[in-house]
């Protein structure tokens, strides 16, 4: 079980390895940054050609690659969040009052409206009654 979470996870690395260099050398090959200049002015396309310089209308350019998921959360720094904020990994939906708690078959998982008499399982039809008691009754008579 170990073993299996360390090939999964160096899976998982090597993916966003893999997928950090194909985003690397994608478009912005075609331009580069000038040197000294931050907000307003940008990127100034390699070759001369047409034009000049693009604006980013106020964001600083920077190369950044895809991040991953646990880079997205550090960088959210939820641990400063108050804690009468809710946030990711603090949201969480407790059990409907408005509603009863559904009734799903023991079986097949559809909805139910019977329950075994042995054990009190529930279960949607005689079949799946079938399968019950033969498999999964807890109830046994001796």
């Amino acid at each position: 079980d170990d073993t299996r979470r360390q090939v999964a996870a160096a899976r998982l690395d090597a993916l966003e390895n893999d997928n950090a260099e194909a985003e690397a050398a994608d478009d912005d090959s075609e331009y580069e940054m000038e040197e000294g200049e931050g907000v307003g002015t940008v990127l100034k396309k390699k070759g001369g050609g047409k034009g000049g310089k693009r604006t980013t209308r106020g964001a600083v350019a920077t190369k950044k690659g895809p991040r991953s998921f646990a880079a997205h959360l550090d960088e959210a720094m939820l641990d400063r969040v108050p804690r009468e904020i809710p946030t990711y990994l603090t949201a969480a939906a407790g059990p409907s009052v408005t509603s009863t708690a559904r009734k799903y078959c023991s079986v097949c998982g559809y909805a139910s409206n019977y329950n075994c008499a042995r054990c009190g399982m529930k279960f949607c039809s005689r079949k799946c009654n079938a399968v019950h008691a033969e498999t999964r009754c807890l109830k046994f008579t001796a």
